[in-house]
């Protein structure tokens, strides 16, 4: 997690093992001190070379901000799950890192995140959302943490 930036937005950097094909790399960060009821944001991560680099923009420096990332890596061939269809990727977990409000002000980042009204438009299908048998027209539950969320 960088802190001091030139634009004062956070930064998480990741770097991925350069000889497995990499399928995803998901940045996660929160503001929330609850971590069991703590929203996930997604960060928009961008890649140069192996290396992913995501903002964590933040509305508030009175929060703490804690932030990892999933990298997604394609296997040669698909592996057997039990009780689920064969996974054709694996993911590893970063550390989780985190920034008190000390020390976000220290580095003087700086509060750019705005609020928004809209819990979620779905144009990035259902990233924020936890799916319990979503195959499952019976039975199916969708749940998010979003709006505990303060933006």
């Amino acid at each position: 997690m960088i802190l001091k930036t030139d634009d004062g937005i956070p930064r998480l950097e990741v770097r991925s093992n350069s000889s497995i094909s990499v399928e995803q790399v998901q940045i996660m960060y929160s503001v929330d001190p609850d971590p069991q009821a703590r929203f996930w944001r997604t960060a928009e991560a961008t890649s140069t070379n192996n290396t992913w680099s995501a903002q964590l923009p933040i509305m508030s420096t009175d929060q703490p901000l804690v932030a990892f990332a999933n990298v997604h890596y394609r296997l040669d061939n698909p592996e057997p799950v039990q009780f689920a269809k064969p996974t054709s990727t694996f993911a590893l977990s970063s550390l989780l890192h985190t920034a008190t409000p000390e020390e976000l002000r220290r580095a003087k980042v700086r509060s750019t995140d705005k609020p928004s009204l809209l819990i979620d438009d779905f144009s990035s299908d259902w990233q924020d959302w936890y799916r319990l048998s979503a195959d499952n027209p019976h039975h199916w539950q969708y749940w998010t943490r979003k709006i505990n969320d303060p933006k």
